[in-house]
């Protein structure tokens, strides 16, 4: 299991693919805090948000 909070924050737009592609490979359970759109779109296989104090399960695009 990994726990990530924002992995691809700070990196150059060469390594943050790269990263990317290390995660969508990874067999195991990842649990992710973040704000980049294509992270999210590559990786998830269930989304959630936290809005107004509640976790709600995303089934189409979260708000932006």
């Amino acid at each position: 299991m990994l726990l990530l909070d924002e992995p691809t924050r700070n990196l150059s737009p060469l390594s943050s693919p790269l990263i990317i592609e290390l995660l969508d490979n990874f067999t195991g359970c990842i649990i992710c805090v973040t704000h980049d759109r294509l992270l999210m779109e590559r990786l998830h296989a269930m989304h959630y948000e936290i809005k107004d104090q509640r976790l709600l399960l995303c089934e189409d695009r979260c708000s932006e």
